[in-house]
């Protein structure tokens, strides 16, 4: 509100009063600059000219008794606040939401994120070891590093030994080996399948051939008489040699250096032996015996293909 100032009637008879134009309808307002000294000087109203406008101030409404209002130009209203347009507003809004939505993928994140791990423990000072502690250490470092040379040592060892009772076709361990007249040698599966191979391609080559005639099982009894005269015995090994050029036998070789095999495999029980050792010694157990493969005339396992004469 405009600055006020009141005065008493009592100071007017001490100055002259000073007046600016004013119409009809305006009582005795006076209205000045906030330097009244600078303001022109007018002649004083006669009082006559009050009375006569007496019935014009009763028109006005008057300020209080014996008081005189006055109204300084120097006093400013504050300025008005201007208008926001929507444009603004709609502005302010969209960033604000941005704001959120900013907020809202932090604390996701925040919340996917797993903790950090703990932090390590620090780690233990130990006092250094005494004399004798340290002597001690010392003497279980070279017993643990005798201990893993000898480890090594029968580890390769073992290694070695796998090697030399492995079957040279199926790569396994012989736990049966059978050794060939040329020394090789063989578990006794692998050598049944490469015999029972040539002995079928040979009977497809001869249809007629019989591994066991009962001719020639009548020549054998004969010969293993020790009282046959020698010149039977001679007439009767003529008949055997006459028959097996007109039936030849399969030729059976060594699978390793193809050697013709005229005489039976031989089982070989001391490297048998030492199969199962390395096996022990390796944690592994040994199959389980499988059933013999039925052979073709004998209850042996290599009657079928070595007839016995």
């Amino acid at each position: 509100m405009p600055a006020t100032r009141r005065t008493s009637r009592r100071a007017e008879s001490r100055q002259p009063l000073q007046t600016r134009p004013t119409t009809e309808a305006s009582g005795i307002i006076y209205i000045s600059s906030d330097d009244e000294s600078t303001a022109p000087k007018k002649p004083a109203v006669p009082r006559r000219h009050i009375k006569d406008r007496s019935k014009q101030r009763t028109r006005a409404t008057a300020p209080p008794s014996g008081e005189i209002l006055e109204i300084s130009s120097g006093d400013e209203r504050p300025s008005p606040v201007p208008p926001v347009s929507v444009a603004s507003l709609q502005r302010l809004l969209k960033d604000a939401n941005e704001e959120i939505e900013r907020l809202k993928q932090q604390l996701q994140h925040h919340a996917q994120t797993p903790p950090p791990p703990p932090p390590a423990p620090a780690p233990v000072t130990a006092s250094p070891p005494s004399e004798s502690q340290g002597r001690e250490i010392q003497r279980l470092k070279h017993a643990l590093t005798r201990s893993q040379r000898a480890e090594e040592k029968s580890k390769a060892l073992l290694s070695a030994l796998d090697d030399h009772v492995s079957c040279e076709i199926c790569t396994c361990k012989m736990w049966v080996p059978y050794t060939l007249c040329c020394g090789h040698t063989f578990c006794e599966t692998c050598l049944q399948d490469w015999f029972s191979t040539i002995l079928a391609q040979h009977m497809n080559a001869h249809p007629d051939y019989d591994p066991r005639p009962r001719a020639l099982r009548a020549y054998l009894d004969a010969l293993r008489n020790p009282g046959i005269p020698a010149q039977t015995r001679q007439q009767i090994e003529q008949a055997i040699a006459a028959y097996r050029a007109r039936h030849p036998a399969p030729q059976y070789t060594c699978p390793t250096c193809r050697l013709i095999i005229k005489d039976r495999p031989a089982e070989v029980f001391a490297l048998k032996h030492v199969v199962h050792s390395v096996s022990a010694a390796q944690g592994e157990q040994p199959p389980k015996r499988l059933p013999q493969k039925a052979a073709l005339l004998g209850n042996g396992p290599w009657d079928g293909f070595f007839p016995g004469f």
